[in-house]
């Protein structure tokens, strides 16, 4: 199946294309539904089974290709910190000397989310480095979690909502 945002070939059973994360599938009848969802309609298309796709998985953690809303963010940013500290507890009853390492994986996965979050918003992800910065990583997560996105197309994909 063909993405229609980037035209890459995806997998006929793929909901979510493997490039840019874009929901794909077939409309279900008529041309006033897009993924099964209604033009009109002011649901964002967001729900637990389109989060929790592998696919999508994938695309929300390991690609830095992309854009992604204030609420794709939030609930990221919350699933990788959940199972960073369930990981983190079983890593210390097991092999104590892990953690650091386990905690630079998962502060590079949350990099690559906060890097799709700023081209939201039409920056370059080089505006996460104020999230390291003591003091300015208050503001500039307060910027990541409430600022809303860029309305239409920028420069790094179409609109996420």
């Amino acid at each position: 199946m063909k993405c229609t945002a980037c035209g890459k070939d995806n997998p006929d059973n793929a909901q979510f294309c493997g490039i840019c994360g874009t929901a794909i599938g077939e409309p279900s009848g008529d041309d006033s539904t897009i993924v099964g969802r209604r033009k009109n309609s002011t649901s964002s298309g967001f729900g637990a089974q389109s989060f929790f796709d592998t696919t999508h998985l994938k695309y929300l953690i390991f690609s830095t290709e992309g854009r992604i809303n204030r609420q794709r963010y939030f609930f990221g940013f919350l699933l990788l910190w959940a199972v960073g500290f369930v990981a983190a507890l079983l890593l210390e009853l097991f092999a104590p000397g892990l953690n650091p390492l386990l905690l630079v994986i998962f502060l590079a996965m949350t990099v690559i989310l906060g890097i799709k979050r700023m081209h939201d918003r039409n920056h370059s992800g080089w505006f996460l480095l104020f999230c390291f910065v003591p003091i300015v990583h208050l503001l500039a997560y307060g910027y990541l979690f409430l600022a809303p996105g860029t309305t239409g197309s920028n420069r790094f994909g179409d609109d996420s909502r």
